[in-house]
């Protein structure tokens, strides 16, 4: 597919599955998407979207599985994919994997960011945005990517036992060098 995906979208209201990876669609996610209240599946990687998400999109109860990853530049730009802040998604009970990475997401992530992510939550990728700030502790037990960004504090995170939620005895060397560095064995697990 080629083009902008249009306004009328929304009026797919019984839709329940969209997946149109790897194309080239263009363009703004239409603010109507949240219209479609049946949908599980939304799946636009690898196309060339950008613009900001649509708040509507964090609304969407019945979405389990996000992905908008890989928006990939138009000729005209050096960088494609959404841009503006991270949203929050804590109204979505039954996310089970969001997929944002590689795109130009910017700002912090929000201590509500995946607050209504159940038991059924897999992962998080926010992998090759520009997000910055810390991990909030109310992340701990939850799988998160978040490689490739400007992140300059896991302290709270790490303190909660991180994406195990089970305290280590190695705290935060257990999952992540300073900056500039690098560890050649990979994570501290043992002595």
């Amino acid at each position: 597919f080629t083009g902008m995906l249009p306004a009328e979208i929304g009026m797919l209201t019984n839709l329940k599955l969209l997946s149109a990876v790897s194309n080239e669609l263009t363009g703004m996610l239409p603010v109507n998407i949240g219209a479609l209240t049946k949908l599980v599946t939304l799946r636009l990687g690898d196309n060339h979207l950008s613009g900001t998400l649509p708040e509507a999109l964090g609304l969407m109860r019945t979405l389990a599985f996000l992905d908008l990853s890989h928006q990939l530049p138009d000729k005209e730009k050096d960088r494609g994919g959404f841009t503006g802040t991270l949203p929050t998604f804590s109204k979505m009970e039954g996310l089970r994997r969001l997929d944002l990475s590689y795109n130009a997401l910017t700002g912090t992530i929000s201590s509500d960011f995946l607050g209504g992510a159940g038991g059924v939550f897999e992962y998080a990728d926010l992998s090759g945005n520009q997000l910055s700030g810390s991990i909030p502790a109310e992340m701990t037990g939850l799988e998160l990517y978040l490689q490739d960004n400007f992140i300059s504090d896991i302290k709270d995170y790490c303190d909660g036992g991180g994406a195990s939620g089970r305290p280590s005895q190695y705290g935060c060397n257990e999952i992540l060098c300073p900056p500039n560095t690098y560890n050649q064995f990979g994570r501290q697990e043992s002595d």
